[in-house]
């Protein structure tokens, strides 16, 4: 399909707007209305495909809020390609705002504020986005206030049938929850969302995401291993009630996090009203250690050793499966916190304080003994020491274990994860 073409004779295609994963963005003419829309053509022609292509505009349907994108209609061509038409937004994207620096408080409470009414009114019908992430938060006109959730094409409807491609790890690496890094899908539910708007919003008041690491591996790991970082500690000006919100909505466990978009949506309501009137900081005088004990830390990764391909495996394959319960079986007298990651692999880590046990020693010996069962995998082993609690020394030790994946040369993970 080119500029110029019409769809079902009200859509005249103008100009190619861009090309996305499924197929082309252009900007038409809706000649019923004469106002200008975005139509995205489905290129890939699969009957998979068309399906989960013909979800997105049917949820999108369904859908009616000032901060979500307007569906205006969807249907076939006369050629043959699916098509989705919505109302046209001039901006920009959440990412090139970003970019330029990091966001003022209360810019940052408001933005979340019209992020989580909007996801209130999905989840209430039971619609999971699970791909909550800056490129799909639109800024028209630049302004925080008229942001617009876009991209349902990942979307999830409670007690409907999953059309994504068997195995895919739906979600960003950096926004997803932890459940999705598992490739856990039946555990995904709107919360999954509450986490990754979490990541947004950190993001955007801190300047720095919550889980950074040189590659995939390194981030999903991190998202399973390593608690956050509070808000506070990059930006000690900030609202301790909003510093708390944040903590929750980043929980590892669903259950302690807000239930929906509609309880993040109260809690920012009362932070942003009290913001408004008086923005006090509290100095970071809150933030003094209060602990000076050191930590260890051990890390050992067991990896694939076959190179991950574009069509990916299925994450909970019964490889993978035997694999995790393998490890924990085999360390289930230890004290260890054992996670699968999604696309193969397992990561366990030991931890404690240095007068609690021979952490080394303990990691060391589970290293060999799982190499001993597993002759044919990578078993990476990493140790290292923080003090006062600080977390970051399980984020370098996971870096560091990406690191060597990537030496060896027997594995390329960043493939699998691409959105």
């Amino acid at each position: 399909m080119l500029a110029g073409d019409v769809i079902e004779e009200r859509f005249e295609l103008l100009a190619c707007a861009g090309i996305g994963g499924m197929g082309t963005v252009y900007r038409a003419l809706d000649r019923t209305t004469n106002q200008l829309v975005a139509v995205k053509v489905l290129q890939e022609d699969s009957d998979g495909t068309t399906a989960r292509f013909m979800k997105e505009a049917s949820i999108l349907a369904t859908l009616e809020h000032e901060h979500i994108v307007r569906y205006v209609a969807h249907g076939i061509a006369q050629t043959g390609e699916a098509y989705l038409a919505m109302e046209w937004l001039q901006g920009e994207e959440l990412d090139a705002r970003m970019r330029r620096g990091r966001l003022e408080i209360l810019e940052t409470i408001e933005l979340g504020l019209r992020v989580a009414r909007a996801l209130a009114v999905a989840h209430v019908q039971g619609v999971v986005h699970r791909d909550i992430k800056p490129t799909n938060l639109y800024l028209v006109r630049s302004s925080i206030e008229k942001v617009k959730v876009l991209d349902f094409g990942l979307a999830r409807v409670r007690g409907k049938t999953i059309l994504t491609k068997t195995g895919s790890v739906i979600g960003t690496p950096g926004y997803m929850s932890p459940e999705q890094a598992r490739g856990d899908r039946d555990r995904v539910d709107v919360r999954a969302d509450v986490f990754s708007l979490a990541c947004v919003l950190f993001e955007c008041v801190t300047g720095q995401p919550v889980f950074v690491g040189a590659h995939v591996m390194a981030v999903l790991a991190k998202v399973l291993l390593e608690e956050a970082p509070r808000a506070r500690q990059l930006r000690p000006e900030l609202p301790k009630e909003f510093d708390n919100l944040l903590a929750r909505m980043l929980s590892k466990d669903p259950l302690l996090r807000p239930a929906n978009g509609r309880e993040v949506a109260e809690a920012l309501e009362r932070i942003a009203f009290q913001v408004r009137n008086a923005l006090a900081p509290d100095g970071p005088a809150s933030l003094k250690m209060t602990s000076n004990e050191s930590r260890l830390v051990s890390l050992v990764a067991v990896l694939p050793t076959e190179p991950v391909t574009n069509g990916g495996v299925d994450p909970l394959t019964d490889k993978s499966q035997r694999l995790l319960e393998l490890v924990r079986e085999t360390l289930e007298a230890y004290k260890t916190t054992v996670e699968p990651l999604a696309g193969g692999g397992v990561v366990v880590m030991f931890d404690g304080l240095v007068n609690a046990g021979d952490i080394v020693a303990v990691a060391a010996r589970s290293a060999l003994r799982l190499k001993g069962l597993l002759p044919t995998e990578i078993v990476a082993l990493f140790t290292g020491r923080s003090a006062g609690g600080d977390p970051l020394i399980v984020g370098e030790l996971i870096d560091r274990t990406a690191s060597l994946v990537q030496t060896v040369g027997r594995a390329s993970f960043p493939s699998r994860w691409q959105t």
